[in-house]
């Protein structure tokens, strides 16, 4: 569902990394038509180019579209790891219901194999991975609709930042109060 949402931003941000072919040929007349005296006598005419876009000229479209990029290939990454941890649990569950009462051992081996491969930790990284491919996409976010408007950027700064903030909390009040339910990785 992420990536599903990453990806028309990444589609609709990559043209802003393509040059304007339309600014180009505007400048490349008014670059031609200066050299062009206007007639025999006088030297030839002044000529104003227009003022570049500044945002296009920065490194924003860039930045933002690596950053979108990283996050819908960290999206995509974990959900292709969370097909596979459920895949490998399952199959030491089939294991598990195959094994014999009495075959104690092999179901103690099989345990002690997910531990010693470190399924445990495959996951518990996969929401922490999900979780900073979704913090990536919201840092490039905040620029990108700052150049579409500045209320829409001050709105979704807003946003972001009150997100963050509950985010952390939740993440310290898990920690320190015992009783809380709170969690976060």
């Amino acid at each position: 569902l992420f990536s599903a949402v990453v990806a028309p931003f990444l589609l609709a941000s990559i043209p802003m990394l393509q040059p304007d072919l339309q600014r180009a040929t505007l400048n490349a007349l008014l670059q031609i038509s200066a050299q062009l005296p206007v007639n025999q006598t006088s030297a030839g005419i002044s000529v104003t180019y227009p003022p570049e876009d500044a945002w296009l000229t920065s490194r924003w479209p860039l930045v933002i579209n690596m950053l979108w990029s990283l996050a819908l290939v960290i999206g995509l990454v974990t959900a292709v790891f969370a097909m596979l941890v459920k895949r490998w649990l399952l199959a030491f569950q089939q294991k598990r219901d195959n094994t014999l009462p009495d075959d104690v051992d092999g179901f103690r081996e099989q345990s002690v194999g997910l531990r010693k491969w470190g399924v445990n930790l495959i996951v518990g990284l996969l929401p922490l991975c999900l979780h900073f491919a979704i913090a990536v996409f919201l840092i490039g976010l905040i620029p990108f609709t700052w150049h579409v408007s500045k209320a829409l950027g001050v709105l979704v700064s807003t946003l972001v930042s009150v997100g963050v903030f509950l985010y952390g909390l939740a993440a310290l009040l898990g920690h320190m109060v015992v009783s809380c339910p709170y969690t976060a990785p």
